[in-house]
């Protein structure tokens, strides 16, 4: 990843950012449902950071994050702008546009 960076230091001016999340649903009766967290069950998030420029999308950095040692509130925002700054201090990237789900913390971040 650090040969991509290295090529599109400065053009980046698009970014998407998300974390991995999966869900299962349970159907009790027809009008009934449970949902069920089930991204995995050691407590991480995997974040990703990708790069558009020329019509491509590139993978710029991941953080691996414990939501278990983030439970207070602030925590996950205060680490994933710390990873989202040192990418942007290292490669000059300053997106003009953003794409982001309703995820508080990724949001802080931006």
């Amino acid at each position: 990843m650090k040969k991509i960076l290295a090529e599109l230091k400065g053009k980046i001016v698009e970014i998407a950012v998300n974390a991995t999340y999966e869900y299962l649903v349970n159907h009790w009766y027809i009008f009934t449902h449970i949902w069920q967290d089930n991204t995995n069950q050691k407590n991480l998030e995997l974040y990703s950071i990708l790069g558009k420029h020329d019509n491509a999308s590139f993978p710029l950095a991941y953080c691996l994050l414990s939501t278990a040692e983030s439970l207070k509130i602030g925590n996950q925002t205060k680490t994933l702008t710390a990873w989202a700054t040192a990418l942007q201090d290292k490669y000059s990237i300053y997106p003009v546009f953003t794409h982001v789900d309703k995820d508080m913390p990724e949001i802080g971040m931006l």
